[in-house]
């Protein structure tokens, strides 16, 4: 765990690191040295979680918020998480069903990353995430899609 506290605070330029930070040391980075400190974060994080102190678990927390993208990445590609997905038979309407769900929240915003991130770390989507997001946030059902998951007809084909 200190070996990637020290090589963190290094590239920081701190002991308790920050998200304001953070930003300000990533604009300086190159790619492969933003993918260091990135890949130190990520095992730092996935290792060490219970004995980090509060401050590095919010900090974490606060950098996967605003860059779930190569979290994902990391997760799918570095981990067994990648190949435990499941394929779907019919992908377009669980978006759809996940599309209804969340609208019908009955306070706040949507967030379409947050769902999307979590779609695409449990089923063999073949899209980035942000275009998940997107795709998602467009999911409309028809009326025939409604009938479909409510179960009052077989899937057996398309339904345009």
């Amino acid at each position: 765990m200190k070996k990637f506290m020290l090589r963190i605070q290094s590239v920081m330029g701190t002991k308790r690191p920050s998200y304001a930070v953070y930003k300000q040391v990533e604009k300086d980075l190159s790619a492969e040295q933003l993918q260091n400190l990135q890949r130190d974060l990520f095992h730092l994080a996935f290792a060490y979680w219970k004995s980090l102190p509060n401050y590095y678990r919010k900090f974490l927390i606060r950098v996967y918020k605003h860059d779930r993208e190569s979290l994902l990445i990391y997760l799918l590609e570095e981990t067994p998480l990648g190949e435990l997905r499941h394929s779907l038979y019919k992908p377009e309407l669980v978006l759809k069903l996940m599309y209804m769900l969340e609208k019908n929240k009955k306070v706040g915003r949507i967030s379409y990353l947050s769902v999307a991130f979590g779609l695409l770390l449990s089923f063999d989507y073949p899209f980035k995430l942000r275009t998940m997001a997107e795709y998602l946030r467009r999911q409309q059902p028809s009326a025939g899609e409604l009938l479909q998951m409510a179960g009052k007809i077989e899937i057996t084909g398309d339904f345009d």
